[in-house]
């Protein structure tokens, strides 16, 4: 007897799916059954489709239960037996002996619960219900956030974790919402993992794979040559993309922004941080002799590198030669390059101002009440302020925290407010702002405190504050955006080396 797998491969599978189709679709059709022209047959047909629909989502797109994730399986425009209105189902694919961790907003809608299925619900009418959460019994935060644990065994934690426990045979899991509100209750925002599970998912073949596209010739056709097309898949590991970054002083901006990229693997941050008068210490380094010199001294040192960030550096610190290297990095070889905080007057007039996307301007050509930079005390730049992002930060993939628009903007509406901003002079032909301050202005403008620019083959960044460290101290420590911020803001940097 053949299994499964055999005859998925032999197309056996297949031709039992339209066969099940032909006899549903005769129930539709059969004369005794329905009038040809009524409404009944016409409703029968879109349920048909809606039931084939939501049949091949169920048993092929929401079934690895290694990765399973949760996608919309029926609600008012997506029939499975009988009518549901007001409600909203989502289903993932599990498996009995993993633990799976379920986290987010619970939303707002007037009804939820979560309920477990053995087998997966695809096996009806075989399947029975093994486990579930209640609305009454769903333990949610203040703010709507929640996390359920399903697993065989009880977690190692309180009495007031949500836990559901897992039957060996468990193959989905099931959330349902109903509405009295449609308009104005929140549906739930969840996702589900497997614990233990290696994200994101590796590629079955870790390899260079080559794929040849053929289209049939058409009879009469005249170019035949363009009927084939071969392209390349890389899905070989990738090495982690290589930051070099200087800081000045060990400030809170260098520690968080360090912290923000612990556990990503995709990115190395080889960092120089000074320590005091002559007094250097490395850390993220690869081998005993990286940067032991210092500031690389040569190109092939320098560009080894996909991307330079600068932090609260004197421009003392470089010679003429290191500085013209980094606009060579930049604009020749294409790497990414920040400048973050505080920026040495020394500066102007350098390779580096020209790098920035913002002009540089002397403290002492300031108005009085732009004086002052980044540091605390009773001057306007040194206040408390909540950040606006402008049209463009608004849409940008590097400062989003939701896909989403309407939960980003209120993500970024919970982030609390940063302290200290670097006044610049206005924004460069070309470059774009992507936050701004909500209040103080030079010569017309709101204070940029993200803006970017291309120049040359690489592309560059300026950050004008040194606060952005609140985005992780001032919020829950399980709080993911100052760490979501800056690995996006670093993957841009290296985007195009």
């Amino acid at each position: 007897m053949k299994n499964e797998i055999d005859r998925l491969r032999d197309g056996e599978i297949f031709d039992d799916l339209v066969e099940a189709w032909k006899r549903l679709g005769r129930l539709v059709y059969h004369d005794h059954a329905t009038d040809p022209n009524s409404l009944e047959r016409a409703t029968g047909l879109l349920y048909m489709t809606r039931y084939l629909t939501a049949g091949a989502t169920l048993a092929m797109e929401l079934n690895d239960p290694e990765y399973p994730y949760f996608d919309r399986w029926a609600d008012r425009s997506y029939s499975w037996g009988i009518d549901s209105p007001d409600g909203l189902y989502s289903f993932a694919c599990i498996k009995g002996d993993s633990t799976y961790r379920i986290s987010g907003n619970r939303g707002t809608a007037h009804q939820f619960d979560i309920e477990v299925h053995s087998p997966h619900f695809a096996n009806a009418p075989n399947y029975k219900r093994t486990g579930n959460l209640g609305f009454a019994d769903i333990k949610t935060e203040r703010d709507g956030s929640v996390e359920i644990i399903l697993s065989p065994e009880p977690p190692q934690k309180d009495s007031s974790t949500n836990w559901i426990q897992l039957d060996p045979d468990a193959g989905s899991v099931c959330i349902r919402q109903f509405f009295y509100d449609w308009e104005n209750e929140q549906k739930a925002d969840l996702t589900i993992e497997r614990v233990g599970a290696k994200y994101p998912p590796p590629p079955e073949r870790p390899e260079l794979i080559v794929y040849d596209l053929q289209v049939e010739i058409q009879p009469g056709e005249i170019i035949e040559q363009n009927n084939n097309y071969s392209f390349l898949v890389d899905n070989r590991e990738k090495a982690a993309l290589d930051i070099l970054y200087v800081e000045g002083h060990p400030r809170n901006e260098y520690k968080f922004i360090r912290r923000a990229i612990q556990g990503d693997k995709s990115v190395r941050l080889a960092t120089y941080l000074q320590t005091g008068p002559e007094k250097y210490y490395r850390q993220g380094i690869d081998s005993a002799t990286e940067l032991s010199s210092g500031f690389p001294s040569t190109k092939e040192e320098l560009y080894r590198y996909e991307a330079i960030i600068l932090g609260d550096i004197e421009e003392s610190f470089f010679t003429a030669d290191q500085l013209q290297m980094i606009d060579d990095f930049v604009a020749e070889r294409g790497g990414g390059f920040l400048m973050s905080g505080m920026v040495d007057e020394e500066f102007i007039g350098t390779p580096v101002a020209d790098i920035l996307p913002l002009t540089l301007i002397e403290e002492n050509f300031l108005p009085g009440h732009l004086r002052g930079g980044i540091r605390r005390g009773d001057h306007p730049t040194g206040e408390l302020f909540y950040p606006r992002l402008t049209g463009n930060g608004e849409f940008s993939p590097i400062l989003r925290l939701s896909g989403e628009d309407n939960e980003n903007a209120n993500l970024w509406r919970l982030l609390p407010e940063l302290q200290g901003v670097f006044v610049t002079g206005r924004i460069k032909p070309g470059a774009t702002v992507l936050m701004e301050h909500p209040v103080l202005q030079y010569q017309n403008q709101l204070l940029p405190i993200i803006a970017q620019q291309r120049y040359g083959s690489g592309r560059s960044m300026s950050v004008n504050t040194a606060s952005t460290w609140r985005w992780q101290m001032m919020l829950p420590s399980d709080d993911q955006s100052h760490e979501i911020l800056w690995r996006q803001i670093l993957r841009w940097l290296t985007s195009s080396s």
